[in-house]
């Protein structure tokens, strides 16, 4: 049998990560595209659906659904931007951030566990190795 492209253990190991991610941010019922939403909200409060869209590299309507179904779920409020009438800035709730700190720990746990059975100097080597892949691949996008 022909050894595994690198393409594709990628995209199997992104599809399994996820996919754990997902089962287990489920428990704090959200899925792992609106528990990326509210990570990247925590961290950063006040962006825009345009700017989530970009730093997610998901399209601005799926970040727009996923922020309405959010705030629907009182996990995410949005108010209009100051300067710009139509721009809305999204933080979390007092919900919001709860779910999200608590999903972050399950995700971190998932993380933690996958990477297991590598020592310090695999991960940073591995580390590493999908670093400069993803930026010789942005450079080929850029």
């Amino acid at each position: 049998m022909p050894r595994p492209t690198i393409g594709r253990l990628m995209n199997e190991a992104a599809y399994y990560a996820r996919k754990t991610v997902d089962e287990a941010v489920r428990a704090h019922g959200v899925s792992a595209s609106q528990f990326a939403v509210l990570h990247r909200l925590a961290e950063r409060p006040g962006q825009s659906g345009a700017e989530l869209a970009r730093e997610m590299l998901v399209t601005p309507q799926a970040v727009h659904q996923t922020i309405t179904t959010l705030q629907w779920m009182g996990l995410v409020e949005r108010k209009p931007d100051p300067n710009h009438a139509r721009i809305f800035r999204a933080d979390l709730t007092d919900d919001g951030r709860r779910t999200a700190d608590s999903c972050r720990a399950d995700a971190e746990k998932i993380q933690e566990a996958l990477l297991e059975p590598f020592d310090e100097d695999e991960r940073a080597t591995f580390t590493d190795l999908l670093q400069r892949y993803l930026d010789r691949a942005q450079a080929y996008t850029d």
